[in-house]
């Protein structure tokens, strides 16, 4: 998306571009019909048309320079996709959508206790075969660590935050690949109750994540809709 210096940069290059053609052209215009007409509009004219061509080579390069910009910025957002989604991402993903999680706090440790229940073998419906796969991970895992959530997901979609806000990563394009699984995580009961926990003890954690999540509690093509109505 371009931004809003980007946007005024480019609205006050097209007035100098018109208003310096129009002066060549009425440079010009001036120089019909006579036979000896003065030096200095020779040289006026000559540094307008020059004037006008810098500017448009200007824009072309500077308009090249933002598409690289762009590139280089979608590149480096479909990395972290890929870093991201990972297999146990998926699990610890589709817990948090379907409430399979619990939030616990012990004097010890911090941990996410999965809430499934073995099903049985001959269960059929394509949900029960869902589940029975999710509940049935590698080595019987049947809870989750608070480190796991960070490294999983949080801090991952923390750091997210922290890159948008710096404006390396492209606000609509964060929304196009990360917003759902932004607000799933945050609207999550067991994710609210440990970042309550968290922050009990440090209030600024996760503040690049929770800012991220104000910023795209809404998604953006029904949020256009209701500016237009």
């Amino acid at each position: 998306m371009v931004n809003a210096a980007w946007r005024k940069f480019i609205g006050w290059s097209v007035i100098v571009f018109w208003a310096a053609l129009v002066a060549a052209v009425l440079v010009y215009l001036s120089r019909v019909g006579s036979p000896e007409p003065p030096k200095l509009f020779d040289g006026l004219f000559g540094g307008l048309i020059g004037a006008v061509v810098t500017l448009v080579l200007a824009l072309i390069a500077l308009r090249q320079l933002f598409d690289i910009s762009l590139t280089s910025k979608s590149d480096f957002l479909l990395r972290l996709k890929r870093d991201f989604f990972t297999s146990e991402t998926r699990v610890l993903m589709h817990l948090i959508e379907n409430d399979y999680l619990e939030f616990s706090d012990t004097d010890k440790e911090s941990y996410f206790v999965v809430k499934i229940s073995p099903l049985p073998a001959d269960a059929k419906s394509i949900e029960e075969d869902l589940l029975r796969k999710t509940a049935d991970r590698p080595n019987g895992k049947t809870a989750y660590s608070s480190f796991e959530m960070d490294d999983l997901i949080l801090g991952q979609l923390d750091d997210v935050g922290m890159l948008e806000e710096r404006r390396i990563l492209d606000p609509w394009m964060v929304e196009s690949v990360f917003g759902y699984y932004i607000r799933l995580v945050m609207n999550g009961p067991a994710v609210r109750d440990y970042l309550k926990t968290v922050r009990a003890q440090n209030p600024e954690a996760y503040d690049h994540l929770e800012e991220m999540h104000h910023r795209h509690r809404i998604p953006w093509k029904r949020r256009l809709h209701r500016r237009k109505n």
